[in-house]
C-alpha cells in the first residue's frame, strides 16, 4: 500500500492556485481540495468587507484543512490542495502533519494579479485585499523545500513543468 500524498499549490489571491491544483489533481488522479471552501462564513464575510484575516481567524481554518486532508488520507486518497500558504507558522503545521508534503508556490506580478482578480466573478476576496496578502506573506526557509513557479505562465505550461 502506498502512502497517500499531499501536494499544496500556494500563492496569493489570483495567482492561479485553484486552476493549477485542479489540473494537477486530474492529471494525477488525486482529490482536489479548495482551501477557500473551508473558511467559515464569518471569515468570508470579513474578507468580503475588505478586511484581512488575522492569524487568530486563520487558526481554526488551518485545523479544519488538516483534519479534512487526514480524512482523505485515511481512505488512501492523495490530495492536491489550493491554499495561500502565506504564514510560516501555518506552513509548519502542514509540514508537521504531513512530513512528505510537496509545496509549489506561484509567483505572479502584482499588476497581473489585480487584472486576474478583477476578472473573477462571485469570489469573496476583493482585489483591495491583495496588498494585505503580500504583507502577510512570510519568506520561505530553506528547510521548507518550496518550489517556486512562474505563475505568469499558462496553466497548461505550468502543469507540464510540474509533471516533469
Amino acid at each position: 500500500m502506498t502512502t497517500p500524498q499531499l501536494i499544496i499549490i500556494m500563492g496569493v489571491s489570483g495567482s492561479g492556485k485553484s486552476t493549477l491544483a485542479v489540473k494537477l489533481a486530474n492529471a494525477l488522479g488525486y482529490n482536489f481540495v479548495e482551501a477557500d471552501d473551508h473558511h467559515s462564513a464569518a471569515n468570508k464575510a470579513h474578507m468580503a468587507a475588505g478586511k484581512p484575516l488575522t492569524d487568530a481567524m486563520r487558526e481554526p481554518w488551518i485545523e479544519q484543512l488538516i483534519k479534512h486532508i487526514r480524512q482523505h488520507h485515511q481512505q488512501q486518497q492523495s490530495v492536491v490542495l489550493a491554499y495561500s500558504g502565506l504564514r510560516q507558522q501555518h506552513r509548519a503545521k502542514f509540514r508537521q502533519a504531513f512530513p512528505q508534503l510537496n509545496c509549489l508556490f506561484l509567483e505572479v506580478a502584482k499588476g497581473q494579479l489585480i487584472e486576474r482578480m478583477n476578472q473573477r466573478n462571485a469570489h469573496f476576496m476583493p482585489a483591495s485585499l491583495l496588498d494585505s496578502q503580500f504583507e502577510a506573506l512570510e519568506p520561505f526557509a530553506a528547510e521548507e523545500k518550496i518550489t517556486l513557479l512562474d505563475g505568469a505562465k499558462t496553466p497548461d505550461a505550468l502543469l507540464k513543468e510540474v509533471l516533469k
